[in-house]
């Protein structure tokens, strides 16, 4: 019972920063005609800096993927949070797959 609940609480749960992320770049993919030709509401974004699984390590940078409206694929973007609490996207590579990064 308590290696079920530790499973869904390191994979089940979306963090404060990587929140953020997702948030920051679904705003941006809605200032875009059309949205910029995406699913909005499919991003996913890498989670935070973890040190032993369990301590959070302060992270500012994201990678998430946004999924292409027309066919499957989607494209990688990079996140940056500032420190002013707005956020800098930038699109890293198109068609790039919608598997995130390891790390």
């Amino acid at each position: 019972m308590l290696a079920v609940l530790a499973v869904v609480l390191l994979t089940g749960c979306e963090e404060a920063g990587q929140k953020g992320a997702r948030e920051a770049l679904q705003a941006n993919l809605r200032t875009l005609p059309a949205d910029g030709g995406y699913r909005v509401s499919d991003v996913h974004c890498t989670h935070g800096g973890r040190y032993a699984y369990f301590q959070s390590v302060r992270t500012s940078r994201y990678f998430c993927t946004a999924r292409l409206a027309d066919g499957g694929d989607c494209d990688l973007f990079r996140v940056d949070a500032r420190p002013d609490g707005t956020a800098a996207v930038l699109r890293v590579r198109r068609e790039a797959g919608c598997v995130l990064p390891a790390g």
